[in-house]
């Protein structure tokens, strides 16, 4: 999408008005305004039909960890081989030993 161009718009007496374009300008055509906005709504409607909320994404969390901690606890206590999968649990949920 190109940068719509912007105005400053002078009267310079009577009723003759200056509305030649400039970068700094603090005035766009309608025209641009509308297409921008269309622009801006159907992004928004995009991202939040594919974005799964933050809400959501943290109760997942919550469960998964959940379930990791008493799949770690019940493998602490069970013979040695399955202990290893205690301590690779607790190295995952400290962010250690990932690539």
């Amino acid at each position: 999408m190109s940068e719509p161009k912007r105005y400053d718009c002078y009267i310079l007496g009577g009723n003759s008005i200056d509305d030649s374009a400039t970068p700094d300008g603090e005035f766009v055509r309608y025209e641009d305004y509308a297409r921008l906005k269309a622009e801006v709504e159907r992004l928004n409607a995009v991202t939040t039909r594919t974005i799964i909320p933050n809400e959501i994404l943290q109760a997942q969390v919550e469960r998964l960890t959940k379930v990791g901690n008493e799949m770690a606890d019940y493998l602490f206590d069970a013979p040695y081989p399955c202990r290893i999968f205690y301590h690779k649990w607790i190295e995952a949920k400290e962010g250690k030993g990932q690539p």
